[in-house]
């Protein structure tokens, strides 16, 4: 096995066990893994792989498919497939029934409420990174306090403000 594969196969499966959120909650780390650490990608092709794997139909998880395919090709497409999704599955199924068990134990209960503020900050991580490669000046600021706003306090749909934003970029030569 070469040795990205090996770096994939270890990163994703370190990463779902910290998929508390999602897979896209587990981005930040497997950013800073394969681009600042192992430099299997750069920054730029990261992010748009992301942006794909978010307008892409299906789950999230497919994100992580296709950094693996970007890095070694098929191979990496599998290897990155089963590793992120085969232990996190595994977890979840023993937790599954060690909760079903004690659900209403009080270790339990404070560990169910405690991770939703994890998941929450894994998110605006990822958001974080998001934005920064988005940042193009002050239009950057007002699409985005834009989105903010209106995802924040309106039932709008958030795909109008996605391609709100897109056509108003557009427009100005953004």
């Amino acid at each position: 096995m070469s040795e990205a594969l090996k770096q994939i196969a270890v990163t994703c499966a370190e990463a779902s066990l910290l998929a508390i959120g999602g897979a896209t909650a587990t981005l930040p780390e497997i950013q800073r893994q394969f681009v600042d650490l192992h430099h299997l990608l750069d920054f730029s092709t990261f992010v748009r792989l992301i942006a794909v794997g978010q307008v892409t139909p299906g789950p999230n998880c497919i994100v992580i498919s296709l950094l693996g395919w970007q890095i070694a090709g098929f191979p990496g497409f599998i290897v990155a497939t089963i590793a992120f999704l085969l232990p996190s599955s595994l977890l979840a199924f023993a937790a599954g029934r060690v909760l079903a068990r004690y659900a209403q134990h009080a270790g339990l209960v404070i560990l169910r409420k405690a991770l939703a503020p994890i998941a929450v900050g894994l998110l605006f991580a990822t958001g974080a990174i998001l934005a920064g490669e988005a940042w193009h000046g002050s239009m950057s600021l007002v699409i985005t306090g834009s989105m903010i706003l209106v995802t924040s306090f309106t039932k709008i749909n958030p795909l109008w403000g996605i391609g709100s934003g897109a056509l108003l970029g557009w427009i100005t030569g953004f």
